[in-house]
């Protein structure tokens, strides 16, 4: 089966206790930001490009390695994702089923206004953690709220 890699972010206030989503249209589904990486694009600036395009924020990316290195000329450490996730998408229209491997960034922006992806964004807004526990959308995001809720 194709594999595509993507990127998203899960977007978090300062005070991490928001998440910033966006309602999907073709899923119909409240979703974090994210979608394809693009050719000699690295996964933590697809991220940050994902989440500008969809939402309008300009968004923090955070290094999830929980180890760094002194950079030199010749190495220089790049932010690691929070996780990777195999995701199985749909067929569509023309478009076969294929996987996504998608690279999730923890991330972090100020709240502030938001400006939906019109083509791809039914709505983009900060959702509180709680709110996001409850929201249409997948185990996987649940999952996350959930483990910054403490439960």
């Amino acid at each position: 089966m194709e594999k595509h890699f993507a990127v998203s972010g899960f977007v978090m206030n300062p005070e991490k206790n928001k998440l910033l989503m966006v309602h999907h249209k073709k899923l119909n589904k409240w979703v974090i930001p994210g979608g394809h990486l693009e050719e000699n694009e690295f996964p933590f600036a697809g991220a940050r490009r994902e989440i500008m395009e969809e939402t309008g924020v300009t968004a923090k990316v955070l290094d999830c390695s929980g180890f760094s290195v002194s950079s030199t000329k010749k190495e220089t450490q790049i932010p690691n994702p929070m996780m990777t996730l195999q995701e199985l998408i749909p067929a569509k229209g023309d478009k076969p089923e294929h996987i996504h491997i998608d690279l999730i960034f923890l991330c972090e922006a100020e709240e502030g206004k938001v400006k939906g992806q019109e083509d791809e964004v039914n709505d983009v807004r900060w959702m509180s953690i709680w709110d996001v526990a409850e929201a249409d959308t997948f185990d996987s995001i649940k999952a996350f709220a959930k483990f910054m809720i403490g439960a």
